[in-house]
C-alpha cells in the first residue's frame, strides 16, 4: 500500500494552533489592561473621599438655594452672556451671601476647581476641543480628559458637578432637582456641619500653632469665640569675627498678646517670621522671612569680604492678618491685621543688636540711636537692608516689623535694630507686648513690657530665639453672645435681648448710691462717637464722682472726689467694649489705665444713672450718651447688688432686668429704649 504524505496538514494544524493561542493572549492582555486601568483610574478619579467632599458641598448649594442661579447660567436667561456650557462657581463667586462659610468648605475639602454643567457633557467637550487660546486650553485639559472618562446619558436632564482637588483628582456627582443622593459616610477630614450654618461643631483644634514655613498660611477658624492669640518674631543673625562666629547676641523676637472675637468660618492668614541669616563672608546675609533686612560684610556689599568680618542679618516679624501677605505687602491695608511681634536686629562684630520690640524697636549703645515707633521706621513692615561696612566689621541688616529697624553704617554701632510690634486694633483686649531691655508704656494701644527673658521655646512673655512662632487658643464663647433667657431664669413676661439702645434722652436710675467700695461692669457700644465736651453715664456730687463714658473725643473717666479726669487714650469708636472701675483700678478692654482714686470714705448722695450722669448741682440728668448696653453689674464691697439684662416684656417695653432683685427698670426719661435681637 502506498504511503499517505501528511506533512502539510501538520503545517496547516500548526498554523491554525497559533492563531487560537494569539487571539487567547491577545484578549487576556486587553482585559486585563482594561482592567488595570481602570483600577489606575479608580484612585484618580471618583474616589469615595472626594465623592463624600463633593457630595457636601453639593448639599450646601442645595440648601442655599444656589442651584437654581447656576441652572439659569447653563440653561436660562443668563446663557445668552455666557457662550461657555459649564460655569466656574469658585471663580465667579457664585455661592450666595455665604461666602465665609463655602470657603472654609471648599479649603477644608480640598477642592481648587468646581465646576456645574449639564448632565449631558456633550457641549463641554466640544466647546474645549474648539478652544485655540493655548493657555485657557491647557487650564481645562485635564477637565477634558476627567470628562472622557464619564459614562453619561445624552439625552439626561439633570445637572453635573465637577470638582478638581489639590492631589490633582477629580470627583463628580449629578444634582437632580437638588435633591441630595445618599452617599457613603467613609472617615475623612473634619468638615464643617451643612445645613444650618450656625451650628457650632462639637469637636474643634482648640490649640493651633504654627511655626516657621517661609510662606503665609491660612487658618480657617472651626467655631465661633474668643481666642488669645501669641506671636513671637524671629531673632536676628550672629556675626563673623575674624573668620569665625562672635560670641555676640543678635537682638531677640518681640513678644504680643492679646484676645479677639472670631467668627466660624473666618479666614485668618499667619506669617511667622524668619530668623536672620549670620555673618556670611562671600555674599550679604540674608533677612529673615517677613521684612528682615540684608547684612553686610566688610567687603561693603554683597560680594567678598575684604578680610574675614560679617554681619547678620536682621530676623523677620511674626503677624497675623485677615488678608493674605506679608506684612510689608498690607501697608495699605493696615486695618486688616490683627497682631505684630518685631524681629531683632542682626548683630555686627562684637556689637549687640536691639531687639524686636514693643510700641517701640530695641536700640542699645552699639545700634542707631533712632528706635521705630509705630508710626516711623525704615518702612512698614521691612527692616533696612544694610550698605556700607562701618569699621571694617559689616553692618547688621534691621529686623522686620510693623515699622522695620534700622541698618547702621557708623562705627562703634554698626549693630542692626529692633523692628516695632502692633497690638493697636480695636478688636483686640486684654493686650500687651513684651521685649528684651526695652522701652515700657502703659497705654492700652501699645501697652509694653520690658523684661530679660528669653527662650528657644515659645514661652509667654519671654522674648524669642531663633525663629518665630504662633498659639492660637480658643478661651470661650464669644464675649459678644449672651447667654440665653432659660440661663437667668427670668420670669416668662420678659423676653432676653442681645442690648438696648438710646438715642440720647433715655435713662435709667440703678438706685445704688456709688462709693468708695464700689465696683462696675459695663458691656457696651456707642452708637455715636460725636460729643459736646462730654458725654457718659454714672453720678456725681460735691464729695464724689463716678462717671465714665466719653469725655475729650476718648474713652474716659471723673472718678473720684477732686474730679479727677483720666483717659484710656483710645479714640471713640462703635465697637463693644467693657469698663471695669473700683477704686484703684480702672480697666478698659481688660486692660489697666490711669490711676483711679474715688474717695476713701465718702458716698455720692446722687444715684448712678446708665445712659446719662446725674450731677448734685442739676435738677435733671445730663451727659446723656447715645449707646447700646448688653449687660451692667454693680457691687458694693464685693457683693453683688445689682446684674441688668437687656429685655422687653409682654407690654412691648424695653429696658433692663435686674436679676438680684428681680426688678424690671424702666426708662426714666423721654421718648423710649430700642430693643435689640431677641437672644435665642
Amino acid at each position: 500500500m502506498k504511503k499517505i504524505d501528511n506533512k502539510g496538514f501538520l503545517l496547516t494544524e500548526l498554523l491554525v494552533t497559533a492563531t487560537i493561542v494569539s487571539t487567547v493572549l491577545i484578549f487576556l492582555y486587553v482585559q486585563f489592561y482594561s482592567v488595570k486601568k481602570g483600577y489606575e483610574k479608580s484612585f484618580e478619579y471618583n474616589g469615595v473621599n472626594e465623592l463624600y467632599a463633593l457630595g457636601n458641598v453639593r448639599e450646601f448649594l442645595s440648601d442655599t438655594g444656589q442651584i437654581d442661579s447656576l441652572v439659569d447660567m447653563v440653561r436660562g436667561p443668563e446663557k445668552l452672556f455666557n457662550p461657555v456650557p459649564y460655569t466656574d462657581i469658585i471663580s465667579n463667586h457664585l455661592y450666595g451671601t455665604n461666602e465665609n462659610y463655602f470657603n472654609a468648605l471648599i479649603t477644608n475639602s480640598k477642592i481648587v476647581k468646581l465646576y456645574f454643567m449639564d448632565e449631558d457633557i456633550t457641549s463641554v467637550i466640544n466647546y474645549i476641543n474648539r478652544i485655540n487660546d493655548t493657555e485657557a486650553a491647557g487650564s481645562v485639559a485635564t477637565l477634558k480628559k476627567f470628562l472622557g472618562y464619564i459614562d453619561y446619558d445624552r439625552n439626561g436632564s439633570s445637572y453635573r458637578l465637577v470638582a478638581e482637588f489639590t492631589n490633582g483628582s477629580f470627583a463628580t456627582l449629578l444634582v437632580r432637582n437638588t435633591s441630595s443622593i445618599e452617599l457613603p459616610q467613609p472617615e475623612l477630614i473634619e468638615l464643617p456641619p451643612i445645613g444650618d450654618t450656625n451650628e457650632e461643631p462639637e469637636t474643634f483644634d482648640r490649640n493651633i500653632e504654627f511655626n516657621y514655613s517661609g510662606d503665609t498660611e491660612e487658618y480657617v477658624i472651626q467655631k465661633s469665640g474668643t481666642y488669645k492669640i501669641e506671636v513671637w518674631g524671629a531673632q536676628g543673625g550672629t556675626s563673623i569675627c575674624n573668620n569665625s562666629t562672635c560670641s555676640v547676641t543678635p537682638g531677640y523676637g518681640g513678644y504680643s498678646v492679646g484676645t479677639i472675637n472670631l467668627a466660624r468660618g473666618t479666614s485668618i492668614y499667619v506669617n511667622v517670621g524668619g530668623k536672620g541669616a549670620n555673618g556670611n563672608l562671600s555674599d550679604c546675609a540674608a533677612g529673615g522671612y517677613n521684612g528682615g533686612g540684608k547684612g553686610t560684610n566688610d567687603g561693603g556689599s554683597c560680594g567678598n569680604a575684604n578680610d574675614d568680618e560679617a554681619a547678620g542679618g536682621g530676623g523677620g516679624a511674626t503677624h497675623i492678618a485677615l488678608k493674605t501677605g506679608v506684612l510689608s505687602s498690607l501697608e495699605n491695608d493696615k486695618d486688616k491685621v490683627i497682631i505684630v511681634a518685631g524681629g531683632g536686629g542682626g548683630a555686627s562684630w562684637t556689637y549687640t543688636a536691639g531687639s524686636g520690640g514693643g510700641y517701640l524697636g530695641g536700640v542699645n549703645s552699639t545700634t542707631s540711636q533712632t528706635a521705630v515707633t509705630q508710626t516711623t521706621g525704615n518702612a512698614f513692615g521691612q527692616g533696612q537692608d544694610a550698605s556700607g561696612y562701618a569699621d571694617s566689621d559689616g553692618v547688621g541688616g534691621g529686623g522686620g516689623g510693623w515699622y522695620g529697624g534700622y541698618a547702621n553704617n557708623v562705627r562703634n554701632q554698626s549693630a542692626g535694630s529692633g523692628g516695632s510690634g502692633y497690638i493697636n486694633n480695636s478688636n483686640l483686649i486684654d493686650k500687651h507686648m513684651t521685649c528684651y531691655d526695652c522701652t515700657a508704656d502703659n497705654n492700652i494701644s501699645t501697652k509694653t513690657i520690658s523684661n530679660t527673658c528669653h527662650n528657644s521655646e515659645p514661652t509667654e512673655d519671654c522674648s524669642k530665639e531663633g525663629n518665630g512662632f504662633v498659639r492660637i487658643t480658643y478661651i470661650e464663647t464669644a464675649s459678644n453672645e449672651p447667654n440665653t433667657s432659660n440661663e437667668y431664669n427670668i420670669p416668662s413676661e420678659y423676653t432676653m435681648l442681645s442690648y438696648i439702645e438710646s438715642t440720647g434722652t433715655q435713662y435709667i436710675d440703678t438706685g445704688i448710691y456709688p462709693k468708695s467700695t464700689t465696683k462696675v461692669e459695663v458691656d457696651f457700644a456707642l452708637t455715636s462717637t460725636t460729643t459736646s465736651g462730654g458725654n457718659g453715664w454714672g453720678s456725681s456730687s460735691y464729695q464724689e464722682s463716678f462717671l465714665w463714658g466719653s469725655f475729650g473725643n476718648k474713652f474716659s473717666t471723673y472718678l473720684s472726689s477732686t474730679w479727677e479726669y483720666q483717659t484710656t487714650n483710645i479714640a471713640l469708636d462703635t465697637n463693644k467694649h467693657k469698663f471695669e472701675l473700683q477704686s484703684g483700678s480702672q480697666k478698659f478692654d481688660g486692660v489697666e489705665f490711669g490711676t483711679s482714686t474715688i474717695g476713701n470714705t465718702a458716698t455720692s448722695n446722687q444715684t448712678m444713672y446708665l445712659f446719662a450722669g446725674k450731677v448734685e448741682w442739676q435738677n435733671s440728668p445730663e451727659y446723656f450718651i447715645k449707646e447700646r448696653i448688653y449687660e451692667v453689674k454693680i457691687y458694693e464691697e464685693n457683693t453683688l447688688m445689682r446684674h441688668f439684662v437687656p429685655v422687653i416684656n409682654s407690654s412691648n417695653q424695653v429696658g433692663l432686668y435686674d436679676l438680684i432683685t428681680e426688678t424690671f427698670y424702666t426708662n426714666k426719661g423721654s421718648g423710649s429704649f430700642t430693643a435689640g435681637p431677641v437672644v435665642e
